[in-house]
């Protein structure tokens, strides 16, 4: 099934970030992230197991994001009060 998240992408958002030119993004974050080696995209996984890889690493991280958001607006709203 596709993962879908809502980040924000809009242009300010965006403003300054550097993209992955010569490495396909998916495989960027797994390799910066140290959860696999290059060779390894090659060698060892199917894509499949990359998607299943990439998504044990996205849902968590997505919804931490998503519960600092919230405790942030939590205290923006206690703060005006």
């Amino acid at each position: 099934k596709p993962c879908t998240f809502n980040y924000d992408c809009s242009e300010d958002a965006q403003k300054g970030l550097i993209e992955y030119k010569n490495i396909e993004p998916i495989f960027g974050v797994l390799i910066s992230e140290r959860m696999i080696f290059y060779h390894e995209l090659w060698d060892t996984y199917t894509l499949e197991d990359i998607y299943m890889i990439y998504e044990a690493f996205a849902v968590p991280k997505y919804n931490e994001y998503i519960i600092s958001k919230r405790q942030a607006s939590k205290l923006e709203n206690k703060m005006r009060r």
